[in-house]
C-alpha cells in the first residue's frame, strides 16, 4: 500500500467555484490528519493524462456528487471508501454529507419577510417518476426539503407560498433553454406585484432574472428574487445581481473527508447523512430595495439597514429621523415587517456581525471597533446572547470544519 492513500474527487462540471471550495475543505482535512494523494477527474486536457473516476478506478477512497449502482457495487466489492454529496441517487449505505436544505428554505423566507412582502412563491424543476440516467431517479429531494423549510417559516408568520414547477431541460426531450425561459416568463407575469420568489438554486434564479428582463418586470421592485448556492459566476453574471444563500462547500468538503478517513481506518460504519448549516445570505440587488408601499415606513427601515451594521443605533433615534411619534413608528414598522424596530436593528447588526466573523480576516477586536461596540467583550456577549455560541467558536466551526 502506498504511503499516501489515493483519494478521488468527482464533482459535476457545472459546479464551478463550489467544487473548488469543496476541494479546499478536503485538502485542509488531509493536511491536518495525514497527507493524501488527491486526484480529480480529468477528461479533456491534452496536457494531462486522462483520469476517469468510475468502475475500475484504482484508489482508496472517493468523494462523489452522485454515483451509479454499478459504480457503488464495484467500490463496495473492492473495499473503496465512498462519501456522496447529493440527496439524489443510490447510496448502498455509504454516507452522504448534505447541506441543511430545510434551514436554507427558512433563511430564504426570513430574508423575503424582512422586505415587508406579503406574497411569496417557490419555483423548481418538474419531477418525473422514472430513472433518467444511471445516476438517479428524477426526484428532487433537495427541492422538496428547501420548499418544506420555506413553507414552514412562512406559515409561522401567517403566509403560504404558491409553488411552481418548470420543465427540466436536462431530462425532458424537446425542452431547451428557450422553452424554459418562456415558461419562466409566463410564470412571472402571473405573480402578484411585489412577490418574493425563492428559486431552488442559482441556475434557475438566473433564468428568472433573464425572463424578468425580457418581460420588462422590474426586479426587485415588482418581484424580489433569492436562491441557494451563492455561486459568484451566476450571482454576478445576472442583472440585477442575485441575492443567494451560501452553499457550505468548505465545511461539506471537510466533513466528507472526515467520514472517508473513518471508513478507510475502521471499515464501513453506520449509514449517516450529516446536515451542514447553510452559509449566510449574501444580499445583492435582486432583493435590495424595500417592498413597502408606505414611503415613510420604507424610508425608516432603509435608514435602519444603512446605519445599523456600523452604528449602535437605538429605537429612540428613529424619532429624530421622522415627524411621526415613536409609538406610530413602532406600530408602522411592525405592521410591515412582522416585528418592531428593536428586533430589526438587532437582526441587521447580527447578520453583519456574523458575516464579518466568518468571512473577515479582522480580529474580534477590530470587528468590534468597526461596528462601534464599546468593546470586544460587549460584542461577544451580544453574539452569544443572540446565537447561543461565542464568536470564537462560531468562527472556528465555520472555517475549519
Amino acid at each position: 500500500m502506498p504511503t499516501r492513500p489515493i483519494i478521488g474527487l468527482r464533482l459535476p462540471p457545472h459546479s464551478g467555484s463550489t467544487a473548488i471550495r469543496i476541494l479546499e475543505g478536503v485538502a485542509e482535512f488531509a493536511r491536518e490528519h495525514g497527507a493524501w494523494q488527491l486526484t480529480t477527474e480529468s477528461l479533456t486536457s491534452a496536457e494531462l493524462e486522462p483520469t476517469q473516476i468510475g468502475v475500475g478506478w484504482q484508489g482508496h477512497g472517493v468523494i462523489l456528487y452522485r454515483a451509479t449502482e454499478a459504480e457503488l457495487d464495484d467500490f463496495a466489492q473492492r473495499g473503496i471508501a465512498v462519501v456522496l454529496l447529493s440527496t439524489e441517487g443510490p447510496d448502498h449505505d455509504f454516507p452522504r454529507v448534505l447541506p441543511d436544505n430545510q434551514e436554507a428554505g427558512k433563511l430564504a423566507a426570513r430574508e423575503l419577510l424582512g422586505l415587508g412582502l406579503s406574497s411569496f412563491a417557490f419555483v423548481s424543476r418538474r419531477e418525473m417518476t422514472s430513472y433518467t440516467s444511471g445516476y438517479e431517479p428524477a426526484f428532487r429531494y433537495y427541492a422538496r426539503e428547501r420548499l418544506a423549510g420555506f413553507k414552514a417559516e412562512l406559515q409561522r408568520h401567517g403566509h403560504s407560498p404558491s409553488v411552481h414547477y418548470l420543465p427540466d431541460v436536462m431530462r425532458e426531450p424537446g425542452e431547451t433553454w428557450q422553452s424554459l425561459e418562456a415558461s419562466m416568463a409566463s410564470l412571472l407575469t402571473q405573480l402578484p406585484h411585489r412577490t418574493g420568489l425563492f428559486a431552488v438554486d442559482d441556475m434557475l434564479a438566473n433564468v428568472a432574472l433573464r425572463a424578468a428582463g425580457r418581460e420588462g418586470i422590474i426586479v426587485p421592485d415588482a418581484i424580489s428574487v433569492i436562491s441557494f448556492g451563492d455561486d459568484p459566476f451566476l450571482c454576478h453574471a445576472s442583472t440585477p445581481s442575485l441575492t443567494s444563500i451560501g452553499y457550505p462547500a468548505h465545511t461539506i468538503g471537510y466533513k466528507a473527508a472526515h467520514l472517508l478517513a473513518e471508513q478507510m481506518e475502521h471499515g464501513p460504519n453506520d449509514h449517516s447523512s450529516p446536515r451542514v448549516p447553510p452559509d449566510p445570505v449574501t444580499t445583492r440587488e435582486s432583493t435590495a430595495p424595500l417592498a413597502i408601499d408606505d414611503p415613510e415606513t420604507a424610508r425608516l427601515v432603509r435608514w435602519i439597514r444603512e446605519m445599523a451594521p456600523n452604528h449602535p443605533i437605538q429605537v429612540a433615534d428613529l424619532e429624530k429621523e421622522s415627524d411621526w411619534s415613536l409609538s406610530t413608528i413602532k406600530q408602522r414598522i411592525k405592521s410591515h415587517l412582522g416585528h418592531g424596530p428593536k428586533t430589526e436593528i438587532k437582526r441587521v447588526r447580527l447578520t453583519h456581525l456574523t458575516t464579518l466573523i466568518q468571512d473577515s480576516e479582522k480580529s474580534l477586536g477590530e470587528i468590534a471597533a468597526a461596528m462601534r461596540f464599546s468593546s470586544a467583550h460587549e460584542m461577544s456577549r451580544f453574539f452569544q446572547r443572540e446565537t447561543g455560541e461565542s464568536p470564537t467558536s462560531y468562527r472556528s466551526r465555520n472555517r475549519n470544519h
